[in-house]
């Protein structure tokens, strides 16, 4: 007859510190009540850390895009284009000083001056020159100066024919500007000036020259804003051509 062995679980022995050794059933030895309480305490703190842990990659994220949007590049301005203002009216002459008709050609520009951009001078004494990138004149100065020279002339009553372009054939004065400086100065003082100087000259039309002379103009702007700079210049244009103009109705008198 076959004895059956009955298989007894030891009690736990006493530990120093009043802790029992625990044996599992399975034969091997059972983790001590302190490295099952350290054993818990680690997962839970595993447990919190990635509870937390979310919070995290939502903040990465947040300081992702700032940085990107502090990298973006800034929006571009706009383009602004500028006329002269009006010109003050003139006094109308009582008869015209001349028979011959005046045709005023397109003035010569060379270099910057050339370019639709207004120009500004980088030192008072106008030394050197940039040209600014989004202020921009609705014309060409060569070409928005013969418009202003010619209406100022026909509105004088100067001539009973003031034109921009004539038949060459035509027996005529003819009047041509070259543009000496046209550029906005910061003076010592921190003021912004209008500062043109145009080169002008007076022929028949068999090319005899009849005058030629420099003739500039300064003008000092209301403010710094470019506003208050185109005023200026249309001020200083003015002034210029005033000068000039007071020289051809002497020029178209003369016997």
């Amino acid at each position: 007859m076959t004895s059956l062995r009955q298989n007894k679980t030891p009690a736990p022995s006493a530990l120093p510190g009043g802790e029992a050794t625990c044996l599992q059933t399975n034969g091997l030895p059972a983790e001590r009540p302190s490295a099952v309480r350290e054993r818990r305490r680690l997962c839970g703190e595993t447990k919190l850390s990635l509870a937390n842990g979310g919070a995290l990659p939502r903040a990465i994220l947040a300081l992702c895009i700032l940085l990107l949007g502090a990298c973006s590049p800034a929006p571009v301005p706009d383009v602004t284009y500028y006329r002269l203002p009006a010109a003050q009216p003139l006094t109308h002459a009582a008869k015209p000083l001349s028979s011959l008709p005046i045709e005023v050609e397109t003035f010569r520009a060379e270099g910057l001056y050339a370019e639709q951009a207004v120009l500004y001078a980088t030192t008072p004494d106008a030394g050197a020159l940039r040209a600014y990138h989004y202020q921009l004149w609705s014309d060409p100065p060569s070409r928005h100066l013969q418009d202003r020279l010619t209406n100022r002339l026909r509105d004088s009553g100067i001539s009973p024919l003031v034109s921009d372009r004539l038949p060459a054939s035509v027996q005529a004065l003819r009047v041509q500007g070259r543009i000496l400086h046209y550029e906005r100065v910061k003076s010592a003082s921190g003021a912004v000036v209008a500062s043109v100087a145009f080169e002008m000259r007076v022929e028949h039309s068999g090319g005899e020259p009849l005058l030629e002379q420099r003739y500039g103009a300064e003008q000092t702007a209301a403010d710094d804003s470019m506003a208050g700079t185109v005023t200026a210049f249309g001020a200083a244009v003015d002034a210029a051509f005033a000068k000039f103009q007071g020289d051809l109705v002497d020029l178209a008198g003369a016997p």
